[in-house]
């Protein structure tokens, strides 16, 4: 028997022109920090008069899922952003592509998604292959000298265990804290500079993700929406002035902006509209004091206007 010592374990996935309908192999495949699969199974036992010992089962539903942890890189994830959010436009005639995300009230369909876990030496079928998966919550993190983190969390319908295939790993270009060009609040005026020690950026999709047939083994039906989609900010930064408390304060509504370049890539990330809530800020120890603020997006114009994300690259479509 060969040694597993977990360092071939990818991610893949493929679009689903029908849900639940899996698209073999996978056309895309991202390196990951960590891999956590869920998969629920459920047995139902009732006590029945005529034996002490249980002897009687029923199979319950299903709950498959998986999530995963990786650096933003430049080139290769923008399905699974459009699959978070929602919406995406693709325009240039040549190389960098520009890329509009926005949050949409339907998500697309959805993907066939992998998890192989030491492909180069466990043999057999052993790829767990999901299928009906759709973007339940993506969270962005970043702290100083670190890198831009994604995790991502897919609900999905079913498991099925697969050979495994090559993957084919996009360019390892991470985006680093030194990209960071703009970190700013209330851009459109008074444009503050946030000295940012770290952020995080949360999209809940909220699916109903207790939506199960009641034929097909407890197999997940589809999703939609449960409740409203939530769009959370959070940063932290060095408490050197009151401009981003007074904010708070006067609970009025602002924005943020983020931007990150490397060459002709670009990442930018926009809250039109938005309103800081929690505690005012204590302090504790010696050396500078820090101020850690919430922030929700709401829509400001129009629904689904909540969040902009630009991502300039070299892929051609989505």
């Amino acid at each position: 028997m060969s040694q597993a010592f977990g360092y071939n374990a990818f991610f893949g996935w493929a679009r689903e022109s029908t849900f639940g309908t899996p698209v073999t192999p996978p056309n895309k495949w991202v390196e990951c920090e960590s891999i956590n699969v869920s998969d629920e199974r459920k047995l139902i036992h009732k006590p029945l008069l005529g034996s002490v010992s249980r002897r009687r089962v029923v199979r319950g539903k299903h709950a498959a899922g998986v999530s995963i942890k990786f650096p933003f890189v430049w080139d290769g994830i923008e399905q699974l952003i459009n699959g978070a959010i929602g919406s995406v436009v693709t325009t240039g005639a040549s190389p960098p592509y520009t890329h509009t995300f926005a949050p949409a009230a339907t998500l697309p369909v959805g993907f066939t998604c992998y998890v192989d876990i030491d492909e180069a030496a466990i043999s057999g079928s052993h790829c767990q292959q999901i299928n009906g998966c759709q973007i339940d919550k993506l969270t962005m993190t970043q702290e100083v000298d670190g890198t831009l983190d994604v995790e991502v969390e897919f609900v999905g319908r079913e498991f099925i265990d697969v050979a495994p295939t090559s993957a084919t790993l996009p360019t390892y270009d991470a985006v680093d804290y030194s990209r960071m060009t703009l970190a700013t609040i209330n851009p459109a005026s008074a444009n503050f500079e946030l000295p940012i020690r770290k952020w995080k950026l949360e999209i809940n999709n909220n699916l109903f993700k207790e939506k199960y047939r009641l034929t097909g083994a407890g197999k997940r039906a589809g999703f939609g929406r449960g409740s409203q989609r939530q769009i959370n900010f959070e940063v932290e930064i060095e408490y050197e002035s009151d401009t981003v408390l007074d904010y708070f304060k006067s609970a009025v509504a602002t924005d943020l902006r983020f931007k990150w370049v490397s060459g002709t890539n670009e990442l930018t990330i926009t809250t039109p509209n938005g309103y800081f809530q929690g505690s005012r800020p204590g302090a504790a120890d010696s050396g500078p004091a820090y101020l850690t603020m919430a922030f929700d997006s709401l829509m400001s114009a129009a629904d689904n206007d909540e969040l902009g994300l630009i991502l300039k690259n070299s892929t051609v479509s989505v």
